[in-house]
């Protein structure tokens, strides 16, 4: 059980906002629709299907998750990381559309 699932958590603490690029347009309009989110780092699979489901009132059929990991860069003269994160990609039945405005 993560750290996210022992407080009530809420969609905005699961989905962080939908991850909105050519190739995830290219995922949404294909046969079998796919919509890929930001999520929380510590969420899993069943939390972001829980929260698909409130929000958008569609099942997901499938659930991959992607984890971004930190990089060192270099900018202005300063050493740091770039931020790490974690994508969640819905699969969502033959049909079944998300509206993201």
């Amino acid at each position: 059980m993560s750290r996210i699932s022992k407080i009530n958590t809420t969609n905005r603490e699961v989905i962080i906002r939908p991850h909105v690029t050519e190739k995830a347009n290219l995922f949404a309009t294909a046969k079998a629709p796919a919509y890929i989110f930001n999520v929380s780092i510590v969420a899993t699979k069943t939390e972001v299907a829980a929260a698909i489901k409130r929000q958008y009132k569609v099942t997901p059929v499938k659930i991959a998750m992607i984890t971004k990991p930190r990089k060192k860069m270099q900018a202005r003269g300063r050493k740091g990381f770039t931020p790490i994160g974690k994508k969640a990609v819905v699969y969502l039945k033959v049909g079944d559309s998300i509206t993201i405005a």
